[in-house]
C-alpha cells in the first residue's frame, strides 16, 4: 500500500471513531442522570452497606469479642467490674479508624442483643488533616453508632444494659439478705424435749 492509499485507510479510521464516540455520547444522552454535586447531594447506600463502625458504650458487655475478631487489632477496650455482681461495665474504647477494614468481624463477634452494641455504619467520610483525629473514642463512636436508624425502640434495646442488670442483682442481694437477717432475730431458740423419767434441758 502507498503513502495515498495509508492516508485514505488512517482518515476513514478516524471518521468511523468519531462515529463510534458520538454515538455513545448520544445513547448516555437519553439515560438517568447518575452524577451527584456532592458533597451537595449524597448518595443513596445500600441497607447493609458496610461503613465505619459504632459503639453504644450502655450496650456494650467488655467481652472483648470485637476485639479479638478484629484481622488488623484497631479496637482497644477496657473495662472494670461492677462491684459485687457479676456484670462489667465500659471504661475505655478506642478504635483506629485510619486502619479498619470495613470487614464487619467485629459486628458479626458481638454478642449483644437485640441490637449489637458495635455496628457498621453509613459513615464513609474519613478526610482529615492530622491522622489522629482518626482515632475515635467513645463519644465519636456513639455518635456514629446513633447516625443509623435502629429498628427496635430505644426502651426495648435499652432494658437490660450491664448497669441496669448490675443494679438488678444489687437489689435482688438487699432483698434478699434482709428479710434472712429478720428472720434470724425473730426466731425463738428451741427448746430440748426431755424423754419420760428424765430432766428436760435448757
Amino acid at each position: 500500500m502507498g503513502l495515498f492509499g495509508r492516508l485514505v485507510d488512517d482518515l476513514v479510521n478516524t471518521f468511523v471513531s468519531i462515529l463510534k464516540g458520538h454515538q455513545v455520547t448520544w445513547r448516555n444522552l437519553w439515560r438517568e442522570r447518575v452524577t451527584l454535586q456532592y458533597p451537595n447531594e449524597r448518595p443513596k447506600l445500600p441497607e447493609r452497606y458496610r461503613g465505619l463502625p459504632g459503639l453504644h458504650p450502655e450496650l456494650c458487655i467488655v467481652c472483648g469479642a470485637c476485639a479479638k475478631a478484629c484481622p488488623v487489632q484497631v479496637i482497644n477496650i477496657q473495662g472494670r467490674k461492677i462491684a459485687g455482681t457479676r456484670h462489667r461495665e465500659l471504661v475505655r474504647y478506642q478504635l483506629e479508624a485510619g486502619r479498619c477494614m470495613f470487614c464487619g468481624l467485629c459486628e458479626e463477634a458481638c454478642p449483644t442483643k437485640p441490637v449489637k452494641a458495635i455496628r457498621l455504619s453509613n459513615t464513609f467520610e474519613l478526610a482529615v488533616a492530622d491522622k489522629s483525629a482518626l482515632v475515635l473514642e467513645i463519644p465519636q463512636l456513639l455518635e456514629i453508632w446513633k447516625s443509623k436508624p435502629v429498628e427496635v425502640p430505644e426502651e426495648q434495646y435499652l432494658a437490660a444494659t450491664p448497669k441496669k442488670l448490675a443494679a438488678q442483682e444489687l437489689a435482688k442481694q438487699a432483698e434478699g439478705e434482709k428479710p434472712k437477717a429478720e428472720g434470724a432475730e425473730a426466731a425463738p431458740r428451741p427448746k430440748r424435749v426431755a424423754a419420760e423419767g428424765g430432766p428436760a434441758g435448757g
